[in-house]
């Protein structure tokens, strides 16, 4: 098969290298290998020209034999050879390895010397590799906050004092401690994790010399448990308290936690967390003209700075992150459920919080699960009871924050610097039906602002809701009808309020905004929302058998999902089933729904993936507005077609409040639901499985 010169001169040649030969002595195709090189970076004006290298005869190019040359041109390899473009770090130069070319020879024409400058400039090209952190930005960090009060020894010489509250430095400096060494410590990991049982590992311990030889400092599993089990509590001690409502006190409801201060303790001295926390908020622009400022971690948000100034003088903000979802924990039969609590803190780099095993993310609870007595109960009153008892057991384990956020409490990294923290709860991660539960916001409404259930349709937020005014309302109702649970539960709904509880957990928080502290949810408003109403819509328009032909139509694509037999064959989507979908769902509507629909669903879609990015600034963020405006304008198109009525629907309402969360809070991976509840899998379902399932 003859291979064609990339030129386009229209001659063949029987090998690649009879037409990169080519390439370098035709004066007609020579440019294009100039030009090749220019765009590789890999050309030099200094380089040999056509003039310098010695031409082919006429006769010997008319007969297209390149072999005949009375010279050995230099090779042209392709890009390839030397760029990777795949492998963005470069491989190691060989100084010793010089291709069999004189590196001593002097400058001048020849294709030895050709050969040798375009090799340098291979090198050069090679150097360059992708790094964001080479990105021109501008950072302005806040001088009076996160100062260090003193230094201490490490944490971890904490529990190795003798009485006299000395270190033992005999076993101070081994970070296996209560473990003699390394090896005893994977060992004991070993039989834990990965065992075969425990009399198998009893039997191997037996074995005479095992022990000695390993120098393992148990000789059993029990010995191994009661070591283990001797390892001092991250995050503090378990307790449990006994819930009751007055009318019904033989009912008991459970509810497991311990201290969130402590557990703020237990990360702040974390060996792995502490050397990546910040401890002070900055702005960060793209340059220093200061006109486009950058948001990406917490620190770099405005909620932390507004903060940071009404604290005193050099003290440290820990932004407190609180999660909780219910999750269900038998499979396909029974009705077991657990209701965890999680915590994590903003100075830790939103990279480690995702990360479960960088175990950046604490369980510091377990609410009640067990249902309520329904007998001769109203429906108003069941809910009421539902959301007392919800917020009177966060109120009790979230307690030690009030009096840790006014007055600071000191603690020590794990380098042994003390600061003078003040852990704020700043971020409420939760999905819909739960905002409205800890806000005491009437279902069907917003958590963020005042708008009414027939108004949510409205392209503009309506005044802000905060948690003053809600505590006013609350306080009116109580005085309207504090001998009358009808007249407050009345009251409160007249202001979009739900009536159920007239004392909130998060009253008496400091610098607390529990509206405000409410963030986006990625995984429930945008893809379990806002797309699955899309897909819904489509279905509509097109009829499920259509969409589904087109869906099986699509050719194969990298990193593509093929759902071979549609959409509406799938129930109970998941989230990354979702995120699929979403990938192809315009290519199966391209020249079947009007220019008006397209673009409408183009500006959702467009939505949804900016509104993911990792690193926002002021002029992604008006990408992400024009986005939402551009849906604003052709939304009209569903309504037309019938398949809405309106737009009232909280999670499309919720799209308008994005931009001013990411503002305040950084940008969403900060504060998605999906990383808390991938956390139900070592916190709940795995401790579940290992129970007898009753206890």
């Amino acid at each position: 098969m003859s291979i064609p010169c990339e030129a386009g001169c229209a001659r063949r040649f029987n090998t690649t290298s009879s037409m990169h030969k080519h390439l370098v002595a035709s004066r007609k195709c020579n440019g294009y290998l100039e030009g090749k090189l220019r765009d590789l970076g890999l050309f030099d004006e200094d380089m040999v020209t056509l003039d310098e290298v010695p031409q082919a005869d006429s006769e010997t190019e008319s007969n297209g034999d390149e072999d005949a040359l009375p010279y050995e041109p230099f090779i042209f390899e392709p890009p390839n050879a030397y760029v990777n473009e795949f492998h963005f770090v470069p491989p190691e130069d060989d100084d010793n390895n010089t291709g069999g070319l004189n590196q001593s020879a002097v400058a001048g024409p020849g294709p030895s010397t050709a050969a040798n400058r375009i090799r340098r400039a291979a090198a050069v090209q090679r150097e360059r590799v992708f790094d964001d952190r080479r990105d021109p930005v501008f950072t302005e960090w806040t001088e009076n906050a996160g100062h260090v009060l003193r230094k201490v020894a490490p944490p971890r010489y904490m529990d190795l004092r003798d009485e006299e509250g000395d270190v033992q430095m005999t076993e101070a400096d081994s970070i296996f401690y209560p473990f003699t060494s390394e090896l005893d410590w994977k060992v004991a990991r070993w039989a834990i994790q990965d065992g075969p049982g425990q009399n198998a590992f009893d039997r191997l311990l037996e074995i005479p010399g095992v022990v000695e030889k390993l120098g393992l400092s148990y000789h059993n599993i029990r010995a191994l448990h009661q070591k283990v089990d001797s390892i001092p509590n991250k995050a503090g001690t378990w307790q449990s308290r006994d819930l009751f409502f007055n009318d019904d006190p033989d009912e008991k409801y459970t509810i497991h936690f311990r201290d969130p201060v402590e557990a703020i303790k237990g990360l702040w001295k974390d060996p792995v967390l502490s050397p990546t926390m910040v401890f002070c908020p900055a702005k960060v622009y793209t340059d220093k003209t200061k006109k486009i400022r950058i948001f990406s971690e917490m620190h770099t948000s405005k909620w932390w700075h507004i903060c940071q100034s009404k604290l005193p003088r050099g003290a440290t903000l820990a932004p407190v992150i609180i999660a909780t979802d219910k999750t269900q924990l038998t499979n396909f039969s029974g009705s077991k459920s657990a209701y965890p609590l999680y915590l994590t803190i903003g100075n830790i780099p939103k990279a480690f919080r995702r990360k479960p095993s960088k175990k950046a993310c604490i369980l510091i609870g377990y609410l009640s699960v067990q249902k309520i007595n329904r007998k001769d109960m109203t429906d108003r009153a069941y809910r009421s009871r539902i959301q007392r008892m919800f917020h009177e057991s966060m109120r009790i384990i979230l307690e030690p924050l009030k009096k840790a956020g006014h007055e600071g409490v000191e603690m020590t990294s794990a380098d042994g610097s003390v600061r003078w923290v003040f852990p704020i709860l700043s971020c409420y991660v939760a999905d819909y039906p739960e905002q409205c539960l800890v806000t005491c916001t009437k279902y069907g409404t917003c958590v963020k602002c005042k708008v009414k259930a027939t108004e949510l349709q409205d392209i503009q937020p309506k005044e802000r809701r905060s948690q003053s005014w809600t505590e006013g309302v609350l306080k009116e109702a109580h005085e309207i009808g504090e001998q009358n649970t009808r007249a407050f539960y009345d009251h409160c709904m007249s202001h979009e309020i739900a009536g159920g509880t007239p004392r909130p957990f998060w009253v008496g928080f400091p610098l607390c905004d529990i509206n405000q502290a409410i963030t986006p949810d990625v995984l429930h408003q945008l893809y379990q929302g806002v797309l699955k109403h899309l897909i819904g819509w489509c279905q509509t328009i097109l009829t499920p058998a259509e969409l589904d032909r087109r869906i099986r139509c699509l050719p194969s694509g990298f990193g593509l999902r093929r759902f071979k037999n549609g959409f509406s064959a799938l129930s109970q989507i998941s989230g990354s089933e979702r995120k699929n979908m979403a990938k192809i769902l315009l290519g199966c509507l391209i020249g079947c729904i009007p220019t008006r629909g397209v673009i409408a669903i183009t500006a959702l879609l467009d939505f949804i993936y900016t509104a993911q990015y990792t690193s926002h600034d002021t002029e992604s963020l008006a990408e992400l507005e024009d986005a939402l405006h551009r849906f604003h304008q052709n939304r009209s198109y569903f309504l037309e077609t019938g398949v809405r009525d309106d737009f009232n629907i909280p999670k499309f309402h919720s799209l308008l409040h994005y931009v001013e969360s990411i503002k305040l809070f950084g940008t969403t991976d900060n504060y998605n639901t999906e990383m808390f509840e991938r956390l139900h899998i070592d916190f709940a379902k795995l401790g579940w499985r290992a129970s007898n399932h009753r206890d």
